[in-house]
């Protein structure tokens, strides 16, 4: 369900620790900017089903603002640009699966992200971009069997599997992970990077 108030404490959006003082495992709920978005919902075909975060995205944009960040409005200059350049290369050795997931990756929201993360400068965004593609297609992140860009392939199966989950949104428009280490049923490393990556990817 959608993240309140009382969930996310908007005027401090990037932590609410955990207290671990007590030695107990406290679930951590975390909002970022990185999850969820754009077209990677329902319109793009690879990525699953709609999302609030993608509902959020897409308003902000409609207002001319991704985040309350005071970059942003600089930012959506280069906007059309990088969407060109994003558009006319694709990352080398790239499956025809690969490429549509990059593609949905790459919407207005996840653009306009990294432009503000890179003040407006469309060449660092470009290649921070493509970096990140790099990446995708170097772990094969998506090609385990049901894996999309919001969903763990392991999860499928067992939903008890991991507790690192995207709630909702705040007011801002962050996305807010829900995180308890002690509630995952499946502890194996690698897996848990897998699942956060998708998550957070």
């Amino acid at each position: 369900r959608k993240a309140t108030p009382a969930m996310a404490d908007t005027s401090a959006p990037k932590v609410q620790a955990a207290d671990a003082s007590n030695g107990a495992a406290e679930p951590a709920v975390e909002a970022t900017g990185g999850a969820g978005g754009g077209k990677a919902g329902a319109e793009a075909g690879p990525g699953g089903g709609d999302d609030s975060g993608d509902v959020t995205a897409r308003a902000l944009l409609e207002e001319g603002r991704l985040t309350d960040d005071p970059r942003a409005e600089g930012a959506l200059a280069g906007l059309a640009e990088l969407r060109r350049r994003m558009d006319a290369g694709e990352v080398p050795g790239e499956t025809p699966e690969e490429q549509a997931l990059s593609r949905a990756y790459c919407h207005d929201a996840t653009l306009l992200r990294v432009l503000v993360a890179r003040c407006g400068d469309v060449d660092a965004a470009e290649a921070q971009l493509r970096a990140t593609l790099k990446w995708h297609s170097e772990v094969k992140i998506w090609q385990s069997p049901g894996a999309t860009l919001d969903v763990c392939p392991v999860c499928v199966d067992d939903d008890t599997s991991h507790c690192f989950r995207h709630i909702g949104t705040d007011a801002r428009g962050m996305s807010v992970i829900y995180s308890c280490a002690a509630r995952a049923a499946n502890l194996e490393p690698q897996v848990g990077v897998r699942h956060i990556t998708c998550t957070l990817e």
